[in-house]
C-alpha cells in the first residue's frame, strides 16, 4: 500500500510498515495555544496531546491512503483542493448502536469552569454535526496518547488511548459520543468536562482545549 502524506498545519509525518499506513506528529511540531487565558493542554490524564490521525474511506484502486492529521478545523480546508468532501448522509453509527461500545454512562467532573470545562452547547451543536459529517473517514490514536478531534471556542473533543497498540474507529462514532458525553454533563452547568469510556481501554472525552 501507497501512503499518500498531506501536511496539515505543519504537524504530520507519516510512514508505511507492512501495508499499514501510521501517523505521527513531526519531532518538531507544537500545538499552538489558543487565544485565551488557558493554553492548549499538553497533557490529559498524563497522556500527551496530539493532532489527530484522520484515514479517508479507500478512493483509489491502486490502494493509495490518505491521512490528515490536526482537529477537523485543521483539515476541512484540504477537503476542495485533494477532491474530497465531507460526508452528507447519515451514519450507519446510531446513538443506540454507540452506547454498546461504550461501559454504561459518561463520566462527568463537577463544578468546572471556563478554564477546565468546555461549552457543552457548542460541543453539542457544532463538534457534533462536524463528526458526524466524516462518517466513513477512521480517527486514529496512537498507544497512550490523546488526539484532539475538535476544538472550537476553547472547547475540544478528544480520543485517548490507554492502550499498547494504535486504535481506529469511524469519526462519526467518536462526534456521537462526545455529544452524549456533552449532554449528560450539561446538567452541571454551561462548562463540561467529562469522559465516556470504551470496553476496550479508550475514551471519548469533552474539556477545554
Amino acid at each position: 500500500m501507497r501512503a499518500h502524506s498531506i501536511i496539515s498545519s505543519g504537524i504530520i509525518a507519516v510512514f508505511s510498515i507492512s501495508g499499514l499506513v501510521f501517523a505521527a506528529p513531526a519531532a518538531s511540531a507544537a500545538i499552538e495555544a489558543s487565544p485565551a487565558v488557558n493554553t492548549t493542554p499538553d497533557e490529559v490524564h498524563g497522556l500527551p496531546v496530539v493532532p489527530m490521525a484522520w484515514h479517508a474511506p479507500p478512493t483509489a484502486s491502486d490502494g493509495t491512503e490518505i491521512v490528515l492529521t490536526g482537529t477537523i478545523q485543521d483539515i476541512t480546508p484540504q477537503f476542495k483542493e485533494l477532491g474530497l468532501e465531507a460526508s452528507e448522509k447519515t451514519s450507519s453509527n446510531e446513538p443506540s448502536l454507540v452506547k454498546r461500545y461504550f461501559k454504561g454512562r459518561p463520566v462527568c467532573t463537577p463544578q468546572v469552569g471556563p478554564l477546565v470545562g468546555a461549552q457543552w452547547k457548542v460541543i453539542y451543536n457544532d463538534g457534533y454535526k462536524k463528526l458526524q459529517q466524516m462518517a466513513g473517514w477512521f480517527c486514529g490514536a496512537a498507544p497512550n496518547t490523546c488526539s484532539m478531534a475538535y476544538c472550537s471556542s476553547n472547547s475540544g473533543v478528544f480520543l485517548c488511548n490507554q492502550r499498547t497498540t494504535w486504535i481506529g474507529l469511524d469519526c462519526a462514532r467518536v462526534g456521537m459520543a462526545a455529544r452524549e458525553v456533552a449532554g449528560d454533563c450539561s446538567r452541571l452547568g454551561p462548562y463540561v468536562a467529562g469522559l465516556w469510556r470504551d470496553t476496550i481501554g479508550y475514551t471519548v472525552e469533552v474539556h477545554r482545549c
